[in-house]
Protein backbone atom coordinates (compact mmCIF):
# COMPACT_ATOMS: atom_id res chain seq x y z
CA UNK A 1 0.00 0.00 0.00
CA UNK A 2 2.85 2.35 0.69
CA UNK A 3 4.24 1.55 -2.45
CA UNK A 4 0.82 2.50 -4.58
CA UNK A 5 1.32 6.06 -2.20
CA UNK A 6 4.43 6.46 -3.31
CA UNK A 7 3.50 6.21 -6.82
CA UNK A 8 0.58 8.34 -6.60
CA UNK A 9 2.89 10.96 -5.04
CA UNK A 10 5.43 10.31 -7.44
CA UNK A 11 2.91 10.84 -10.76
CA UNK A 12 1.34 13.84 -9.04
CA UNK A 13 5.10 15.48 -8.67
CA UNK A 14 5.85 14.61 -12.06
CA UNK A 15 2.58 15.77 -13.28
CA UNK A 16 3.15 19.42 -11.32
CA UNK A 17 6.79 19.82 -12.37
CA UNK A 18 5.57 18.71 -16.65
CA UNK A 19 2.89 21.59 -15.76
CA UNK A 20 5.64 24.43 -14.92
CA UNK A 21 8.06 23.18 -17.46
CA UNK A 22 8.89 24.90 -20.88
CA UNK A 23 6.89 22.62 -22.64
CA UNK A 24 3.90 23.56 -20.44
CA UNK A 25 2.08 25.05 -23.68
CA UNK A 26 1.73 21.70 -25.18
CA UNK A 27 -0.92 20.42 -22.16
CA UNK A 28 -4.68 20.92 -22.94
CA UNK A 29 -6.84 22.80 -19.97
CA UNK A 30 -9.30 20.12 -18.72
CA UNK A 31 -12.40 22.19 -19.25
CA UNK A 32 -11.72 23.15 -22.57
CA UNK A 33 -10.64 19.56 -23.81
CA UNK A 34 -13.70 18.45 -22.74
CA UNK A 35 -16.18 20.74 -24.60
CA UNK A 36 -13.81 20.31 -27.36
CA UNK A 37 -14.80 16.10 -26.99
CA UNK A 38 -18.18 17.17 -26.18
CA UNK A 39 -18.65 19.28 -29.56
CA UNK A 40 -17.26 16.59 -31.43
CA UNK A 41 -19.10 13.92 -29.48
CA UNK A 42 -22.11 15.64 -30.39
CA UNK A 43 -21.28 16.16 -34.16
CA UNK A 44 -20.96 12.15 -34.10
CA UNK A 45 -24.01 11.12 -32.30
CA UNK A 46 -26.04 13.83 -34.63
CA UNK A 47 -24.46 12.23 -37.98
CA UNK A 48 -25.43 8.57 -36.75
CA UNK A 49 -28.72 9.89 -36.19
CA UNK A 50 -29.47 12.35 -39.07
CA UNK A 51 -30.72 10.77 -42.22
CA UNK A 52 -28.47 13.24 -44.38
CA UNK A 53 -25.83 14.23 -44.04
CA UNK A 54 -24.71 16.77 -41.11
CA UNK A 55 -22.23 20.15 -42.43
CA UNK A 56 -18.96 19.37 -42.06
CA UNK A 57 -17.44 21.24 -39.30
CA UNK A 58 -13.77 21.84 -40.34
CA UNK A 59 -12.42 23.59 -37.53
CA UNK A 60 -13.85 21.13 -34.66
CA UNK A 61 -11.86 18.27 -36.96
CA UNK A 62 -8.41 20.42 -37.50
CA UNK A 63 -9.02 21.12 -33.50
CA UNK A 64 -8.83 17.41 -32.54
CA UNK A 65 -6.29 16.28 -35.38
CA UNK A 66 -3.89 19.10 -33.42
CA UNK A 67 -5.08 18.11 -29.94
CA UNK A 68 -4.09 14.46 -31.04
CA UNK A 69 -0.54 15.47 -32.54
CA UNK A 70 -0.19 17.08 -29.72
CA UNK A 71 -1.32 14.15 -27.16
CA UNK A 72 1.53 12.06 -29.36
CA UNK A 73 4.34 14.49 -28.85
CA UNK A 74 4.19 14.36 -25.04
CA UNK A 75 4.35 10.71 -25.10
CA UNK A 76 7.11 10.93 -26.88
CA UNK A 77 8.50 13.59 -24.84
CA UNK A 78 8.08 11.12 -21.51
CA UNK A 79 9.33 8.28 -23.02
CA UNK A 80 12.46 10.21 -24.02
CA UNK A 81 12.81 11.99 -20.47
CA UNK A 82 12.75 8.19 -19.01
CA UNK A 83 15.26 7.96 -15.88
CA UNK A 84 15.49 4.91 -13.15
CA UNK A 85 12.93 2.58 -12.33
CA UNK A 86 10.59 4.41 -10.23
CA UNK A 87 10.35 6.89 -12.86
CA UNK A 88 9.38 4.58 -15.54
CA UNK A 89 6.52 2.96 -13.34
CA UNK A 90 5.12 7.04 -13.33
CA UNK A 91 6.29 7.33 -17.17
CA UNK A 92 4.46 4.22 -17.68
CA UNK A 93 1.43 5.36 -16.18
CA UNK A 94 1.26 8.69 -18.02
CA UNK A 95 2.01 7.09 -20.85
CA UNK A 96 -0.96 4.82 -20.51
CA UNK A 97 -3.81 8.01 -20.16
CA UNK A 98 -2.14 9.88 -22.94
CA UNK A 99 -2.75 6.70 -24.84
CA UNK A 100 -6.48 5.78 -23.42
CA UNK A 101 -7.50 9.64 -24.64
CA UNK A 102 -5.75 9.56 -27.99
CA UNK A 103 -7.27 5.77 -28.80
CA UNK A 104 -11.23 7.64 -27.47
CA UNK A 105 -10.37 10.43 -30.22
CA UNK A 106 -9.32 8.31 -32.81
CA UNK A 107 -12.05 6.16 -32.54
CA UNK A 108 -14.13 9.16 -32.59
CA UNK A 109 -12.86 10.81 -35.96
CA UNK A 110 -12.98 7.31 -37.96
CA UNK A 111 -16.07 6.03 -36.87
CA UNK A 112 -17.51 9.98 -37.65
CA UNK A 113 -15.35 9.81 -41.31
CA UNK A 114 -16.96 6.09 -42.05
CA UNK A 115 -20.10 7.38 -41.10
CA UNK A 116 -20.01 10.29 -43.20
CA UNK A 117 -18.46 8.26 -46.28
CA UNK A 118 -21.52 5.80 -46.34
CA UNK A 119 -24.13 8.16 -46.59
CA UNK A 120 -21.95 9.80 -49.31
CA UNK A 121 -21.81 6.55 -50.99
CA UNK A 122 -25.53 5.71 -50.82
CA UNK A 123 -26.43 9.09 -51.96
CA UNK A 124 -23.89 9.89 -54.38
CA UNK A 125 -25.74 10.45 -57.01
CA UNK A 126 -28.49 12.54 -55.39
CA UNK A 127 -25.24 14.82 -53.77
CA UNK A 128 -23.41 15.62 -56.34
CA UNK A 129 -27.20 16.88 -58.30
CA UNK A 130 -27.71 18.57 -54.91
CA UNK A 131 -25.87 22.01 -54.02
CA UNK A 132 -27.47 22.65 -50.69
CA UNK A 133 -25.69 18.65 -50.11
CA UNK A 134 -23.03 19.69 -51.46
CA UNK A 135 -21.90 22.68 -49.67
CA UNK A 136 -22.23 20.29 -46.38
CA UNK A 137 -18.86 18.66 -47.55
CA UNK A 138 -15.20 18.94 -46.97
CA UNK A 139 -13.29 19.63 -49.86
CA UNK A 140 -11.29 16.09 -50.06
CA UNK A 141 -15.29 14.51 -49.24
CA UNK A 142 -15.98 16.22 -52.54
CA UNK A 143 -13.08 14.70 -54.48
CA UNK A 144 -14.35 11.43 -53.32
CA UNK A 145 -17.98 11.77 -54.43
CA UNK A 146 -16.76 12.47 -57.82
CA UNK A 147 -14.61 10.04 -58.81
CA UNK A 148 -17.04 7.19 -56.75
CA UNK A 149 -19.85 8.93 -58.80
CA UNK A 150 -17.77 8.27 -61.84
CA UNK A 151 -17.43 5.03 -60.95
CA UNK A 152 -21.00 4.15 -60.50
CA UNK A 153 -22.01 5.88 -63.31
CA UNK A 154 -19.52 3.97 -65.30
CA UNK A 155 -20.51 0.20 -64.18
CA UNK A 156 -24.39 0.92 -64.69
CA UNK A 157 -23.52 2.09 -68.08
CA UNK A 158 -21.36 -1.21 -69.34
CA UNK A 159 -23.40 -3.59 -67.16
CA UNK A 160 -27.47 -2.78 -67.71
CA UNK A 161 -27.35 0.91 -69.62
CA UNK A 162 -25.87 0.39 -72.80
CA UNK A 163 -28.52 -2.65 -73.36
CA UNK A 164 -31.50 -0.19 -73.03
CA UNK A 165 -33.00 1.88 -75.76
CA UNK A 166 -31.22 5.31 -75.07
CA UNK A 167 -34.96 6.72 -74.06
CA UNK A 168 -34.01 4.64 -70.74
CA UNK A 169 -30.56 5.04 -70.29
CA UNK A 170 -30.51 8.51 -67.95
CA UNK A 171 -29.92 7.58 -64.44
CA UNK A 172 -29.90 11.40 -63.15
CA UNK A 173 -33.84 11.18 -63.07
CA UNK A 174 -35.59 11.59 -59.82
CA UNK A 175 -36.82 8.36 -59.97
CA UNK A 176 -33.35 6.74 -60.37
CA UNK A 177 -31.73 8.16 -57.56
CA UNK A 178 -31.59 7.11 -54.09
CA UNK A 179 -32.10 9.96 -51.44
CA UNK A 180 -32.29 10.58 -47.79
CA UNK A 181 -35.79 9.52 -46.13
CA UNK A 182 -36.51 13.00 -44.59
CA UNK A 183 -39.56 11.75 -43.18
CA UNK A 184 -37.77 9.00 -41.06
CA UNK A 185 -38.56 9.18 -37.50
CA UNK A 186 -35.75 10.72 -35.35
CA UNK A 187 -35.31 10.43 -31.14
CA UNK A 188 -34.01 14.18 -30.23
CA UNK A 189 -34.32 16.38 -27.64
CA UNK A 190 -35.07 20.20 -26.88
CA UNK A 191 -32.48 22.83 -26.09
CA UNK A 192 -34.65 25.52 -26.11
CA UNK A 193 -38.76 26.14 -25.82
CA UNK A 194 -39.67 25.61 -30.03
CA UNK A 195 -42.76 25.01 -31.86
CA UNK A 196 -43.03 21.56 -34.25
CA UNK A 197 -45.14 20.73 -36.36
CA UNK A 198 -46.91 17.80 -36.06
CA UNK A 199 -48.12 15.65 -38.63
CA UNK A 200 -49.67 12.03 -37.38
CA UNK A 201 -51.58 10.07 -39.41
CA UNK A 202 -53.12 6.89 -39.19
CA UNK A 203 -56.20 4.79 -41.78
CA UNK A 204 -59.32 6.52 -39.94
CA UNK A 205 -58.02 10.12 -39.53
CA UNK A 206 -55.79 13.15 -40.03
CA UNK A 207 -54.28 15.43 -37.48
CA UNK A 208 -51.75 18.38 -38.43
CA UNK A 209 -50.97 21.15 -35.89
CA UNK A 210 -48.18 22.70 -33.83
CA UNK A 211 -47.11 21.83 -30.90
CA UNK A 212 -44.67 23.51 -28.31
CA UNK A 213 -41.97 21.56 -26.50
CA UNK A 214 -40.32 23.16 -23.64
CA UNK A 215 -36.19 22.42 -23.35
CA UNK A 216 -35.02 19.74 -21.40
CA UNK A 217 -37.99 17.74 -23.07
CA UNK A 218 -37.35 14.34 -25.66
CA UNK A 219 -39.62 13.40 -28.95
CA UNK A 220 -40.16 11.09 -31.68
CA UNK A 221 -40.62 13.14 -34.51
CA UNK A 222 -40.34 13.32 -38.23
CA UNK A 223 -36.80 14.86 -39.46
CA UNK A 224 -38.25 16.95 -41.71
CA UNK A 225 -40.16 18.34 -38.90
CA UNK A 226 -37.07 19.41 -36.94
CA UNK A 227 -34.22 19.88 -40.07
CA UNK A 228 -34.21 23.26 -39.59
CA UNK A 229 -34.02 23.80 -35.60
CA UNK A 230 -31.63 21.33 -35.27
CA UNK A 231 -29.39 23.18 -37.52
CA UNK A 232 -29.93 26.47 -35.49
CA UNK A 233 -29.20 24.77 -32.56
CA UNK A 234 -31.84 24.40 -30.81
CA UNK A 235 -32.72 20.32 -31.03
CA UNK A 236 -30.09 18.01 -31.20
CA UNK A 237 -30.77 14.56 -32.15
CA UNK A 238 -29.96 11.69 -29.44
CA UNK A 239 -28.76 7.86 -31.07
Amino acid sequence: MADFDNLLKGFETNKISNETSSNAGDNFDDQAEDAEYEQLKRWWTQELASPELMPYDEECIDMHLDLLQGQEDIIDRLMEGERGAASHSITALEVSVYRMEIDRLRFLLADLARCRLAKIEKYALHIRGTPDQLDRLSDKEIDYLREYGKLVQRHFERTVLSHLPKAFRAIDTAEMIDSPDLDEYVFCRILETVEIETDDRSDDDEYEGVGVHKSGSSLIVRYRTVKDLIEEGKVVLMY
